[in-house]
């Protein structure tokens, strides 16, 4: 046999033998890498990643937008998520659902990144029935301090008053903001305007992207604690109790 058809043969044996497996980080002979875990199931904020919101949260959120002020964090992770779900070819409906959803966690996650908690989802106070609060805070100052994000603020602003003044009927002391993201900059300062005459009497504050972290230095120098037994009919505890 000469050397020229050995050299083929050998070439051939190379294609056909497959090469010995080396042990890396991407091969399964190592160890499997692990997925870091989601940033709200992190927080206790969702129990999984199965949630379209969350997944699109995970996906819009940085965790560095933080130091910039809670402002800059809701709204460029808004941004990123109208962005993500309009490639994807969500209808309008469903990407207002989403951003909603979206503000509602951001809001969570800069508290807890505040050290503020247990914090309540979609409370519903004994007292109150039929009446979910978005996020609640129960104070020692004040008991139930609640936020309310609206992504666009439309009518809803008369909605979220007539349940802090249900709200303010049982804990006279307690507190509601309405917190919103709505590019309608009149639209905002006319609210404004209403809740410092006195026209819209339970919302005790309007705050938008501009000015929200001015919202959460206050909240700093409030005392969280649990709420009295009894208090909430129901109510998502972040983080949960085991």
């Amino acid at each position: 046999m000469n050397r020229y058809r050995l050299a083929g043969l050998f070439a051939l044996l190379l294609t056909l033998t497959p090469p010995a497996r080396i042990a890396t980080a991407e091969s399964p002979a190592a160890s499997p890498p692990t997925r870091p875990v989601p940033w709200l199931v992190q927080l206790g904020i969702e129990r999984d990643n199965r949630k379209l919101a969350a997944q699109m949260f995970h996906l819009a959120a940085r965790s560095n937008d933080l130091a910039f002020g809670v402002g800059y964090f809701v709204t460029e992770t808004d941004q990123r998520l109208r962005r993500i779900a309009t490639e994807a070819g969500k209808s309008p409906q469903s990407i207002a659902n989403l951003a909603g959803t979206a503000l509602e966690y951001g809001l969570m996650v800069a508290l807890l990144n505040q050290g503020k908690q247990p914090l309540y989802w979609q409370a519903e106070f004994a007292e109150i029935p039929n009446n979910f609060y978005d996020i609640m805070l129960f104070t020692r100052e004040h008991g139930p301090v609640v936020i309310s994000p609206k992504t666009s603020l439309r009518e809803r602003y008369k909605q979220a008053d007539l349940e802090a003044l249900a709200l303010r009927g049982v804990f006279p002391d307690s507190r509601f903001y309405l917190v919103t993201l709505d590019p309608n900059k009149k639209h905002v300062a006319n609210v404004q305007r209403k809740i410092a005459s006195g026209e819209v009497r339970g919302i005790r504050r309007l705050y938008n992207e501009t000015d929200l972290d001015e919202l959460f230095r206050e909240l700093a120098n409030l005392t969280v604690i649990e709420p009295p037994a009894g208090t909430l009919r129901q109510a998502r505890r972040i983080p949960a109790t085991h």
